[in-house]
């Protein structure tokens, strides 16, 4: 009995271990030798019983006079039936060892490889003119910068002035994505990260250009063109500048790694950007109009276009095929940053329900609200300057230029100050504006106008900085879907115009400053340059000898500003994206270099803080003179 029970529960573990799938030959060895050791153990127990039995049975035979020896007696069945488990164990072995031999046979999986540029002279030359005729588009690639060069292109489509490109903005870390002629322009400040991968999307066509970075929209551009604005595709590379001879002379070579490199002939949203962001495409994807992922090895210096478009490129210098890879999805979610922390008011207690918000510019990247102890936690990826703000009722908690390592867990507690009284100008839109002194700008050949602004939900869209007359004047715009304007026009130039959308929605403040003169025109949205331009010029170059307003155009039929605004400052010189951001949260003494004019409004007068005279219009009737409202803090906290 005892010999039988350990019998049925050997073979019983073989037939569980033969039903579970082996995944690997270490495995399928494994389980080889666990059955082997069992059987051995099975015969030994087997063959003990069985020469007990056939003591017995001589006995037996010797008591009965009988002679004959258990193979004597009968059928031999009962030895017979003992050798059935070592017959299917041999066959089953057999078969094992069959599929192991298989699956040692079969070949490695090919080693993903990526395009690797030497920043010497190394780039793809793929085919001209291929997507001449696209009015929509979007361009994507994974791209890791081993240095950041001048100007240089992880993808340049055209010729000099027109073009599509998208790469690093001059020397820096600004990530870039333009289409020409006219310089409409997408930046992000400090985009991207030497040695570290970075997805790029840059989507254009009637619904206006797009930049995503790792599936994150940071910037727009109003500009409704794409490949065929470009007006040019006589040349198409990756890793070098499209502008011809002045480009080779002017800009540099990429240097660093690409891979999955795609151009589609439609403009993708977001969720189809982000869907797609770790695979490895089929080439057969609807609207895919070309494809290399460099995975061929570059046979014969030809990389292979997979979108069956037959635009196959060519290795030129020493660009190569290396093996490597971008992070897998799973690398990539270990390697987000988070900011955690206690949001606290005035007396030090924890706020629960707060709207915690982490921005890039004015794109929102991140959104939460503290639980019951006033705690909060996001994640977010790493390698961008981001702001984080905590907002309660009208208050607002505000830290700015955060930067994230990859995998960093930061502790940031916010805290909201005491009310300190700070005011801001605050127009109904019923012709109510502030008139200022002409001759603060009047001469000036360039000029930086920065303000906080805060649109009210009836506004329209209109002028809340303006200079000049009709025709030849200068002005700043707040209009519909939180689209920002500046413009310059004169009788000789004709206008100049820059428009940008900052991601904001009326009844928020957003920071707003305009830099123009001999090196063109910028337009800035909370720190971040998003819209650019080479056209030169400033106040001076109108030659107007007209208005210099606040809230209401000098155009007279044009309706005047409704919402608050606070910290406008006017500077004789052209700022700089840091300068800007350097005090885009700080009260000014009105003793810095080179300010011209400066209004916050504190006092409660709109008294400008520099010796210049400031006035309120004299001409509006008492009901719609500005007035001046308390709000809790100030923008800028």
């Amino acid at each position: 009995m005892t010999a039988n029970n350990q019998l049925n529960f050997s073979t019983g573990r073989g037939d569980r271990e033969l039903n579970r799938p082996a995944t690997d030959a270490a495995a399928r060895a494994t389980w080889t030798a666990t059955v082997l050791k069992n059987f051995l153990k099975v015969q030994r127990v087997s063959k003990s019983a069985t020469t007990l039995a056939q003591s017995k049975t001589r006995q037996n035979f010797q008591r009965r006079g009988r002679t004959r020896s258990v193979l004597d007696c009968g059928s031999p069945l009962p030895l017979f039936k003992s050798w059935q488990p070592f017959v299917a164990v041999l066959c089953l072995l057999a078969a094992l060892f069959t599929q192991t031999a298989t699956l040692h046979a079969q070949p490695a999986a090919p080693a993903n490889r990526v395009l690797e540029l030497d920043g010497k002279g190394s780039y793809v030359q793929l085919p001209p003119n291929v997507f001449n005729e696209l009015t929509e588009a979007t361009v994507e690639a994974w791209v890791k910068w081993e240095t950041v060069g001048n100007w240089t292109r992880v993808f340049g489509y055209g010729d000099d002035g027109h073009s599509l490109m998208v790469g690093n903005r001059e020397d820096g870390s600004s990530v870039t994505f333009q289409l020409y002629p006219d310089d409409h322009t997408i930046v992000v400040e400090d985009g991207l990260r030497p040695k570290q991968w970075l997805h790029i999307a840059a989507v254009c066509g009637p619904q206006g250009m797009q930049l995503f970075l790792n599936g994150v929209l940071v910037g727009t551009n109003s500009f409704a063109g794409s490949f065929k604005s470009a007006g040019s595709g006589r040349f198409h590379f990756l890793g070098r500048s499209e502008w011809g001879e002045w480009g080779a002379d002017n800009n540099d070579h990429f240097k660093g790694q690409m891979d999955e490199v795609r151009v589609w002939k439609v403009a993708r949203t977001a969720e189809q950007i982000r869907e797609t962001l770790f695979q490895t495409l089929t080439g057969k994807e609807p609207g895919l109009a070309g494809y290399w992922n460099f995975d061929d090895g570059g046979a014969n210096g030809v990389v292979k276009d997979l979108s069956g478009g037959g635009h196959d490129g060519k290795l030129m210098g020493k660009a190569r095929a290396a093996v490597g890879r971008p992070p897998t999805a799973e690398e990539w979610k270990q390697q987000r940053a988070t900011i955690s922390g206690i949001v606290k008011d005035e007396t030090g207690q924890p706020m629960p329900g707060t709207a915690i918000v982490l921005k890039l510019g004015g794109f929102e990247l991140a959104r939460t609200t503290t639980d019951a102890a006033g705690r909060y936690t996001l994640s977010i990826d790493p390698n961008l300057t981001v702001d984080l703000s905590a907002r309660n009722d009208k208050r607002v908690a505000r830290v700015a230029d955060i930067k994230l390592q990859p995998s960093e867990a930061r502790t940031l507690d916010l805290a909201f100050s005491a009310s300190t009284g700070s005011l801001a100008l605050d127009l109904d839109g019923k012709e109510s504006y502030l008139e200022l002194p002409s001759e603060v700008v009047n001469q000036l050949t360039e000029a930086t106008v920065e303000a906080w602004v805060k649109r009210d939900a009836k506004s329209r869209g209109e002028r809340f900085f303006s200079f000049g007359q009709q025709m030849h004047d200068v002005g700043i715009e707040a209009r519909g879907n939180g689209t920002f304007r500046f413009f310059l026009q004169d009788a000789k130039a004709g206008t100049q115009d820059l428009q940008q959308s900052s991601g904001q929605n009326n009844n928020a403040w957003v920071y707003v400053a305009a830099v123009s003169g001999p090196q063109g025109m910028k337009l800035f949205v909370n720190g971040t340059l998003v819209a650019s331009s080479d056209a030169v010029g400033s106040f001076a170059a109108v030659k107007s000898n007209g208005d210099l307003r606040i809230g209401r155009s000098v155009v007279g039929f044009e309706p005047s500003f409704a919402g608050q605004i606070d910290e406008v400052r006017i500077w004789n010189h052209a700022r700089t994206s840091e300068q800007i951001r350097g005090n885009l949260f700080t009260t000014l003494t009105g003793k810095e270099p080179g300010l011209v004019g400066y209004w916050n409004f504190d006092d409660g007068k709109a008294t400008d803080s520099l010796p210049a005279s400031t006035t309120v219009n004299s001409s509006a009737t008492s009901s719609s003179r500005p007035r001046l409202a308390n709000i809790r803090s100030s923008p800028a906290r």
